[in-house]
């Protein structure tokens, strides 16, 4: 999906009028598994997005929001992880979370729960390896130590096993 588009009157995360909201925008054909699949098979993918990302999750949140709790989250909309998931990865596994294959190609998507750290920060979720401070007296995010600890296949250690070992595997 195009971050701006006409999904959201072409107001996604773009400067718009009235109450814009920062929205996925129009489906880019061109990202769909369909086009790509010539060029890279599903088994050769791991795509991870966070729940409340408000680019590419199921929230929408007005621009320079001061925090998630002015965003709108529906994890059925047509622009939400999952649905972005399945259009770009090749799997569809209905409104799961967890749609990792035996192969551990597939998506992902951690919730706020899981990505923990600032869940009040509307970027938290977007960025989810790194923390916002809170309160935000150092504006600087930092690590987030729940992408390093977990053994989760959205964290930083599992995602790294899985591509050197697919980057390692003959193409069919």
């Amino acid at each position: 999906m195009a971050c701006c588009g006409l999904a959201s009157g072409n107001t996604s995360c773009c400067e718009g009028e009235g109450d814009a909201r920062l929205v996925g925008g129009t489906i880019m054909t061109c990202q769909r598994y369909e086009a790509t699949a010539a060029l890279l098979d599903r088994s050769r993918r791991r795509r991870v997005i966070g729940a409340q990302d408000f680019y590419y999750g199921n929230c929408e949140c007005p621009l320079r929001c001061p925090d998630a709790s002015f965003c709108r989250c529906d994890r059925h909309s047509y622009h939400s992880a999952t649905a972005q998931c399945r259009i770009a990865s090749g799997y569809d596994c209905g409104d799961a979370y967890d749609c990792i294959q035996d192969d551990g190609s597939g998506y992902y998507v951690p919730d706020v729960n899981e990505i923990g750290a600032n869940t009040t920060e509307p970027a938290q979720s977007h960025g989810f390896w790194r923390t916002y401070p809170n309160p935000p007296e150092d504006p600087l995010p930092v690590l987030n130590s729940r992408i390093v600890e977990t053994d989760a296949p959205w964290g930083l250690r599992a995602s790294f096993d899985w591509l050197a070992a697919t980057a390692r595997r003959p193409l069919s």
